[in-house]
């Protein structure tokens, strides 16, 4: 990201594409619960609820809550969620990202970087190797059904990048207070939505191909190393030590 006397500019640097595996376990790399179910069941399956060191979110909370649905010697299933704020709404209009109290109106929202308070969350890549338990989860889940609205475009002068924005070569899009958020550059610029323009275009979230548009479930998220302690779990957290314990 560049800026220059006019306000700020944005130039696309990669492409929205995913990974050629990205259709491995359905779209978006997204996993199915199946492979979980089979086999003998490990005993980690439950919930655990606890708390994580210097947590920072909306709602002051630092509760997490661990939810493991099924699990065998070779996967993990179930959700994580941090905090016990409500969700905000997912927007619902393809052409509108804006989330009330969050970045809204932007000209740069950060929703890359941003964990949606109470909002749970999939594990991913689990591996048991009990005691130690490892998985991942990626806080931009919350945007899939979003992405999922999304008409892609193939990127000018390219063949197989696309993105869920119509972006010139350069991938450029431009903000200034005067102007708002502009694809292109100011004197040819065609309005868009500030947080579309940011979901969208340079380090976009939404994932596309020429079929439609997703978040691609492996691209970026926390990563967790936890030791299982018959009812209890304890391991990094995303901000601090997350301690947590058996209720059900």
């Amino acid at each position: 990201m560049g800026s220059n006397h006019d306000g700020i500019t944005n130039d696309g640097g990669g492409g929205s594409n995913p990974p050629s595996t990205m259709g491995d376990a359905g779209l978006g790399g997204w996993p199915s619960a199946d492979a979980c179910r089979s086999g003998d069941q490990l005993s980690i399956v439950g919930t655990w609820q606890g708390y994580m060191e210097m947590a920072n979110l909306p709602s002051r909370s630092d509760a997490v809550k661990l939810v493991i649905s099924s699990a065998n010697a070779s996967s993990v299933c179930g959700t994580i969620t941090f905090g016990t704020g409500t969700p905000p709404q997912v927007p619902t209009d393809p052409n509108d990202g804006d989330i009330p109290g969050i970045a809204d109106g932007g000209p740069t929202p950060n929703y890359g970087s941003l964990l949606i308070d109470g909002s749970p969350l999939t594990i991913l890549n689990g591996r048991p190797s009990l005691p130690r338990l490892q998985f991942e989860a990626n806080p931009n889940q919350f945007w899939k059904p979003w992405c999922e609205l999304q008409t892609p475009y193939l990127r000018e002068g390219t063949t197989d990048e696309w993105h869920c924005l119509p972006l010139d070569a350069q991938g450029t899009w431009t903000y200034t207070p005067a102007t708002g958020c502009l694809l292109g550059d100011l004197m040819g610029g065609v309005p868009v939505n500030c947080a579309k323009a940011a979901l969208c275009a340079g380090n976009p979230i939404c994932s596309c191909t020429a079929t439609g548009c997703t978040v691609w479930a492996g691209d970026g998220g926390f990563q967790f190393d936890l030791r299982v302690m018959g009812d209890e779990i304890q391991g990094r957290g995303i901000s601090g030590n997350m301690y947590l314990t058996r209720v059900h």
